[in-house]
């Protein structure tokens, strides 16, 4: 029965975790994790050029970027773009206006929502009360 699930198939399962195909022509292919890191998501205050530098000669950035643009990826370098670039970008092809609004705490704060349609505050006193009361 569980194997007559569209989602329980392991071409399914597989194709939804591997990388798209379009990444076995990427710049960085070969980057261990930690230097990708290094160079696509430098900690504040690093430079991001290096990152920017491998991404301009890669033959794919173009695909990066689009899926960092449907994604909604807020951090990062893809496609040679930070994210600053890629919201500029959103807004010019939105005609000023930013992808989406931010859903809000649904305990009427004003809070940008984290997590079922709670505030990062009104969401750990949810946890806290849960684990208090068990």
């Amino acid at each position: 029965m569980l194997a007559s699930l569209p989602w329980a198939k392991p071409s399914a399962v597989l194709s939804a975790l591997m990388p798209p195909e379009w990444t076995e022509d990427a710049a960085c292919k070969d980057l261990t994790p930690q230097k990708a890191d290094q160079l696509f998501f430098p900690a504040r205050g690093h430079s991001s050029d290096a990152g920017r530098a491998l991404c301009s000669s890669c033959p794919v950035a173009q695909e990066c970027l689009n899926m960092a643009l449907e994604a909604d990826a807020e951090f990062g370098i893809f496609g040679g773009v930070s994210a600053r670039q890629r919201q500029a970008l959103v807004k010019e092809q939105n005609g000023g206006a930013s992808k989406r609004k931010p859903t809000l705490c649904s305990m009427g704060c004003g809070g940008r929502a984290v997590a079922r349609e709670l505030c990062q505050r009104h969401y750990d006193q949810e946890r806290y009360r849960a684990t208090a009361s068990a």
